[in-house]
């Protein structure tokens, strides 16, 4: 499973799902380093066109490749700004990645948890979601107060125990 990094987190609870996602400030930061690399690219992928294209066919591929761009940034702006990171689901009994992906049933796990980790210089606090079995699935990485809300929002949700280590 890829690792999910958090820096802040937003957790909209309803009745049967707890929806979390990226907060509004992660969103605008993600947006701000998609822009200017998407332009780079897209600069790039226009100039090997018209270097590398007959000037018969130029204008024909360029409206071909600009549609094909356009559609690659909205795309990119809707991941960014509506992407569900993880979704826990009563009435489909499921804990989902990126909203959709079945990873566990929620009667599967027994308790949520924090580890204190040193990456490099920084200390990052990674949860987890613990099944019976011993297994583990990693559901991000944040600061010590997030993990701590986080946490005690998904055992509340679930009504399974949460712990710090």
């Amino acid at each position: 499973m890829s690792l999910v990094r958090l820096t802040w987190h937003e957790a909209v609870v309803r009745d049967e799902r707890l929806t979390i996602r990226w907060p509004t400030e992660e969103k605008r930061l993600r947006t701000l380093l998609f822009i200017p690399w998407f332009v780079g690219g897209a600069g790039l992928l226009l100039a090997m066109i018209r270097l590398a294209v007959q000037p018969g066919y130029r204008g024909e591929i360029m409206q071909g490749g600009l549609a094909l761009l356009i559609g690659a940034f909205c795309y990119g702006c809707f991941a960014i700004w509506f992407r569900r990171l993880w979704v826990l689901d009563k009435r489909r009994n499921a804990l989902l990645a990126d909203g959709w992906k079945k990873v566990a049933d929620l009667n599967e796990l027994t308790r949520f948890s924090v580890k204190r980790e040193k990456r490099g210089r920084a200390i990052v606090f990674v949860l987890f979601a613990e099944r019976e079995n011993g297994e583990t699935e990693q559901l991000g990485l944040m600061d010590q107060e997030d993990a701590d809300e986080l946490g005690r929002e998904l055992a509340r949700f679930t009504r399974r125990p949460y712990s710090s280590r």
